[in-house]
């Protein structure tokens, strides 16, 4: 019986070894994959702190993602998010869309740095959106297509400053945005197109912010 019950203690110390193994193994993929098709997509550098997944729950949690700034620009990074949230329908991971009930971004950071004829996220924007039509063989490693019921950033702060400022600004607080309906039609957008819809509506909410005399009071 001794035996018997040590077998069997041994027997579920491997498989939870066995899962946990598969899932930070799965996440260290996931890492890589973000920051190498991340910078191809932005053209800037982008770090992930980690990435966790849960794949009976259909979460996916992602800590301490950076984007970087395009060149000629002094403030070292553009955006950077504290941690992010998915809820995925998984069984959609085997069809030809992907359903996301839920993309969550909370603590975000965003500095707005405006340069004489361009800003550094109006940049990052257009190149964002510049690959949602290009036809390079990167865009073709990222066409599936996915769906994003809510999108949600949330606790976030706007450093604006200019170029000839050398990075130095003022912070203000920047309003929840929240994105719904993402490629619920059948056909779905990709994921490119997603990062780019947020994008855009990130800026378009910055600009706005920043042109707005009551946000830059105190």
């Amino acid at each position: 019986m001794k035996k018997l019950k040590r077998f069997f203690g041994v027997l579920l110390l491997g498989l939870i070894v066995l899962v946990i193994g598969g899932r930070l193994g799965v996440g260290m993929m996931w890492k890589s994959a973000l920051e190498k098709y991340g910078a191809e997509i932005a053209e800037v550098p982008v770090t992930v702190g980690s990435v966790w997944i849960s794949p009976f729950a259909g979460k996916i949690h992602i800590e301490s993602l950076s984007i970087g700034n395009p060149d000629g620009f002094k403030t070292s990074q553009a955006v950077s998010v504290e941690r992010v949230d998915l809820q995925v329908e998984w069984r959609s991971l085997f069809r030809e869309k992907t359903v996301i009930r839920e993309l969550s971004l909370s603590g975000v950071e965003v500095t707005y740095e405006r340069a004489l004829l361009s800003s550094n996220l109006g940049v990052l924007s257009k190149t964002v959106q510049s690959k949602t039509k290009s036809k390079e063989a990167l865009v073709g490693r990222l066409k599936k297509r996915v769906q994003a019921d809510e999108v949600r950033v949330e606790g976030g702060k706007v450093k604006l400053t200019a170029t000839l400022l050398g990075g130095r600004g003022i912070g203000v607080a920047l309003p929840p945005l929240r994105l719904q309906n993402l490629g619920r039609d059948e056909q779905g957008i990709t994921v490119v197109q997603l990062a780019s819809e947020i994008l855009k509506s990130l800026l378009e909410n910055v600009v706005n912010l920043s042109s707005s005399p009551d946000s830059l009071k105190g």
